[in-house]
């Protein structure tokens, strides 16, 4: 597989994992936006009825980081061996 197409491969799906943070933040409960409110027992009530949404939240932010990490490390200037960022 060429190297240019594993890096747009990689991009879009980075991409696409930091779309779903976005809207799965606005999905999940109030209690559970523990920087608005701090982490308090209605956090930990709130997730142990559902922690469907904050459990999408936090592992998409993982995958779009590490396919975010897999970007910079494949983007390479051949003659000078710097990564572009």
């Amino acid at each position: 597989m060429n190297k240019s197409r594993v890096v747009g491969i990689f991009s879009i799906l980075s991409a696409l994992s930091y779309l779903t943070v976005g809207i799965s933040h606005f999905l999940m409960p109030p209690e559970q936006l523990h920087f608005a409110h701090g982490i308090t027992a209605r956090f930990f009530l709130s997730l142990s009825k559902d922690a469907t949404f904050f459990h999408i939240h936090y592992w998409s932010f993982v995958i779009g980081s590490l396919l975010a990490m897999g970007v910079f490390i494949c983007v390479r200037v051949a003659e000078s061996d710097s990564l572009l960022y």
